[in-house]
């Protein structure tokens, strides 16, 4: 079993960029998980987006949030209780009021493996490819139910980005302890992220854990230059969520936070070739 050693990552330098990355994609101008979404992103120049991942009754990682899907009658049936073929059939690219710039789309929720080939395809004469954070959405008590144990989503995951090709251009993310650990012991070369909700989480989660992950990302509310400073000393870094505030922007940037996720591309690819100047 590897160590607790610092590791590969160094602590931050002031030299080190600020990344961004789409959360959903371009959030701000498609529906989210959509292709229309992660392309525009692609677009805009970002190259990293974040995006989350279910799994249907047939074993096929699929790219959206909510692990179900709405119904008439406000009905919710799981992801997980569907084949892919009847999953498909769903149309997710209504504008989402919360986001009046949105355009309007015909999309299904793809398959991951779509994405990575829709993505790179969209990107083949660029010399930046992308990078790829997945979200695997799992909780502890809903094996079987809305998800497969860790294991098996996992190993779905790692099979889908290796037949494609994007491997070493993945992370693996999770407030799932299991999943974050389980990534770790499949294939310890992808970087893992923990993702946490209470900053009186992070140090319990680390030594559950038992071993140091290549990211831990916290709601972005929860971080402190000394919570930034303590991460960087374990080789750790860090990525807030989900950032659309520039004036919030600029308060993370300054404490060292290596990356946002955000909703709004657009916004802090603008505050980053400004070097946040607009917001001093």
């Amino acid at each position: 079993m590897p160590s607790l050693s610092a590791g590969p990552l160094a602590p931050q330098t002031p030299s080190r960029p600020f990344e961004i990355q789409a959360h959903r994609g371009a959030r701000s101008l498609f529906a989210e998980n959509t292709i229309p979404a992660f392309t525009a992103a692609a677009d805009l120049g970002v190259r990293v987006v974040e995006l989350d991942l279910t799994v249907s009754a047939d074993m096929q990682a699929f790219v959206a949030h909510d692990p179900w899907i709405e119904l008439q009658g406000g009905r919710r049936r799981p992801i997980y209780a569907m084949h892919s073929q009847e999953v498909v059939r769903f149309d997710c690219g209504a504008p989402d009021p919360r986001f009046p710039g949105q355009q309007r789309v015909r999309s299904s929720r793809p398959l991951l493996s779509e994405v990575f080939r829709s993505v790179d395809r969209h990107l083949e004469a660029s010399r930046e490819p992308m990078t790829y954070n997945l979200e695997l959405k799992s909780w502890p008590s809903r094996d079987n139910l809305f998800h497969p144990p860790p294991a098996v989503f996992v190993r779905l995951v790692l099979e889908a980005a290796r037949r494609v090709g994007v491997l070493r251009r993945i992370r693996i993310q999770s407030f799932d302890l299991r999943v974050v650990r389980e990534a770790w012991r499949q294939m310890p070369e992808v970087p893992c992220g923990l993702l946490v909700e209470r900053s009186d989480a992070i140090r319990p989660s680390l030594r559950r854990l038992g071993f140091r992950p290549a990211w831990v990302n916290p709601r972005h509310p929860l971080l402190t230059a000394e919570l930034v400073r303590h991460l960087h000393a374990l080789g750790i870094r860090t990525a807030a969520w989900t950032v659309n505030d520039p004036r919030e922007m600029l308060r993370l940037s300054g404490m060292g936070v290596d990356a946002i996720i955000t909703d709004h591309p657009e916004r802090a690819l603008a505050f980053a070739s400004e070097g946040g100047n607009r917001y001093l």
